[in-house]
């Protein structure tokens, strides 16, 4: 019996289109977003699982 790789390689080609990071300018304590952006979570993948989002803050204070 030949080896069966789960079918998610949609989940696969999404990813590289959505990249897992994104940079937004954060101005006076308040992100800046432009008039018709918005953050938005997908979940590219078939199976759930518990997803940990990261936020990093670099700037001087």
């Amino acid at each position: 019996q030949a080896y069966r790789h789960p079918s998610n390689a949609h989940s696969h080609l999404r990813s590289v289109l959505l990249p897992p990071d994104k940079t937004l300018p954060v101005i006076d304590g308040r992100v800046e977003f432009g008039t018709w952006q918005s953050i938005v979570f997908v979940e590219t993948d078939v199976y759930p699982r518990r997803r940990t989002v990261l936020i990093q803050v670099i700037g001087e204070t």
